[in-house]
C-alpha cells in the first residue's frame, strides 16, 4: 500500500485526473 501511494506521488496531478476519468467512464460504460 505504501508503494502504490509514493508511485500516486510521483505522478503528476493531470495524470491523476485523466487516469480517474477514464476509469469513471469505463464505469459507466461497463454499467
Amino acid at each position: 500500500m505504501k508503494s502504490v501511494l509514493n508511485a500516486l506521488r510521483r505522478v503528476s496531478p493531470t495524470t491523476l485526473v485523466v487516469l480517474v476519468a477514464v476509469w469513471a467512464g469505463y464505469k459507466l460504460w461497463d454499467y
